[in-house]
């Protein structure tokens, strides 16, 4: 899955990564906006958006989560001061702490 998106307007996710259903493996970044109608008006304006909220479908507060591992018990990884973080911050924080999926250079 790439950039797919979630939302309504209490609250908002977008999620990047796949999910193996033979192998029990799944592998999904991506952030959780509350109050996403509002959170996310910013998120429209082609470069500031990308700055304070993170890029489209994202808001100025968002927390940024990885779930990995197996289906039936998945590692979650949530980093709470992404809540506060804006949008360019919050991405290199993904980076540093590993809520970011980083791309697979050999899977497709």
């Amino acid at each position: 899955m790439r950039e797919g998106v979630m939302s309504g307007p209490e609250i908002g996710m977008t999620f990047d990564g796949f999910i193996d259903f033979p192998r029990d493996r799944l592998d999904l970044a991506g952030s959780y906006v509350p109050a996403y109608a509002l959170n996310s008006l910013l998120s429209n304006i082609p470069v500031l958006g990308f700055v304070i909220a993170g890029g489209q479908h994202e808001g100025i507060f968002a927390l940024s989560y990885r779930l990995t591992g197996s289906l039936s018990s998945p590692v979650v990884n949530v980093n709470p001061l992404s809540a506060i973080a804006p949008g360019m911050i919050r991405k290199i924080m993904g980076v540093l702490d590993g809520t970011t999926r980083l791309p697979d250079s050999g899977r497709q």
